[in-house]
């Protein structure tokens, strides 16, 4: 690990966790951190240990997921620059972690400790409050995504994860928006089989409303997503 430097630049990082604190307020929060590096497939950590650090991903991609007893792994989120995770080091004593987080290709994150999250937390309690809020809404997305899998049919939770993530973390580009992200994540994302998923994104890439390479979504146009639904 090597420090972090802060400065300017890092205290422009879109981070939701640090709503409402002033710039030089968040350059001192990134500049206590660590910066560290993981390689493609890197596991930064697994269900069941502790949750012992904060991580908020500066670059690169992280999906957090869950095994099944098979060995199956079912995605709970896919993590990219600015998002967090490891929201146990604000309990005084955290819990186990729920699931495990791996790196997909090669990717930062800003990592703090549990005595720093509490320092951190004591010095500006906006932290506490702004982490309470992200746990929420966690729980609103699980408890949507359930409902979808009750109610909806495979399409349209295909449609509105491909959706959601393109307005989290897609990248706009000019003839659309881009989304760095495989059939077989996208599938678990929506919870439908990865054929059925390869199956309706063929068919939405004949429609015109996205195109297909390899590992990346190019979404042109959203609302074409659920023409026949």
């Amino acid at each position: 690990m090597t420090q972090s430097q802060g400065g300017a630049a890092e205290a422009r990082l879109s981070v939701d966790l640090f709503n409402g604190l002033q710039s030089s307020e968040i350059s001192g929060i990134l500049s206590t951190a660590t910066l560290q590096s993981y390689d493609s497939s890197q596991v930064i950590f697994r269900a069941g240990e502790p949750a012992s650090h904060l991580y908020v991903v500066r670059s690169g991609r992280v999906k957090y997921y869950r095994e099944t007893r098979q060995g199956k792994e079912v995605l709970l989120r896919w993590l990219g620059t600015g998002e967090v995770f490891g929201l146990g080091t604000f309990l005084t004593h955290p819990m186990a972690n729920i699931g495990t987080a791996e790196a997909v290709r090669h990717s930062e994150a800003h990592v703090w400790d549990h005595a720093a999250v509490q320092r951190m937390a004591s010095q500006y309690p906006r932290l506490r409050e702004n982490a309470f809020r992200a746990v929420l809404s966690y729980i609103a997305e699980y408890s949507d995504r359930h409902l979808r899998l009750v109610a909806d049919s495979a399409a349209h939770r295909l449609a509105r994860t491909v959706s959601d993530l393109g307005m989290r973390s897609g990248k706009p580009v000019s003839d659309g928006v881009e989304l760095d992200i495989k059939n077989e994540y996208l599938s678990s994302l929506a919870d439908v089989g990865l054929y059925t998923a390869s199956r309706l994104l063929k068919e939405w890439e004949r429609r015109g409303a996205l195109r297909k390479g390899r590992g990346k979504i190019l979404i042109r146009q959203p609302e074409m997503l659920l023409l026949n639904d």
